[in-house]
């Protein structure tokens, strides 16, 4: 069957859409799953701007994913006793660099632009870290077997989105309703191919 069959309207029932990412020849921790609404008016008014911290702690970048709405603020603090940095190449946004600084010091950027935004450090380029941007609260990071839970969603026709910074683009459309579950199995391919998905 094609990856576009797949890809047809899926049944998720019960307020929760919940199932297991899959990521050819890469891990599946840390996909981000979020949900936008095929129901609502348009435009419809978008989620209230956050607050994320991101520590630079053991030459690593914890977390390594954050997600946030647009509009929101991530802090990045230095925990180690060396200098540290943090920029990030255009896209989706515009390029930053916040400066070298040392421990204890933060620097802060807001986030308006919808996508991912690979963070890294001019000093030490093995730390890597992603600020994925999605205009939704309902989301999910996936766990070391690729497994997410999104509760309290309402009944009605919503679009899952995936994100996985080596995985093509993905979207499937489903419906949640009040009785009973059904998980979702979603297979990503690797970037410039089609990621498909079994309900």
């Amino acid at each position: 069957m094609s990856a576009l069959l797949l890809c047809l309207l899926a049944q998720v029932q019960g307020g929760v859409v919940e199932g297991t990412v899959r990521v050819r020849d890469a891990r599946p921790a840390e996909a981000v799953v979020y949900l936008t609404s095929l129901d609502a008016p348009a435009p419809a008014p978008g989620p209230a701007p956050e607050r994320r911290l991101i520590d630079q702690r053991d030459l690593r970048f914890t977390p390594k994913v954050v997600v946030v709405t647009p509009g929101s603020s991530v802090e990045f603090l230095n925990s180690d006793p060396i200098l540290h940095n943090v920029f990030s190449p255009d896209g989706p946004g515009p390029g930053f660099d916040l400066g070298t600084y040392r421990q204890d010091e933060r620097r802060e950027r807001t986030f308006d632009h919808e996508g991912s935004q690979v963070i890294l450090c001019r000093i030490h380029p093995e730390m890597l870290a992603y600020v994925v941007v999605a205009p939704s609260t309902l989301r999910a990071l996936t766990g070391p077997e690729g497994g997410f839970r999104i509760v309290g969603v309402p009944p009605g026709r919503w679009r899952v989105h995936v994100w996985h910074p080596r995985a093509a683009p993905f979207t499937l459309d489903v419906t949640t309703t009040e009785a009973g579950s059904s998980p979702l199995t979603l297979i990503l391919e690797p970037r410039r191919r089609h990621g498909r998905a079994s309900p």
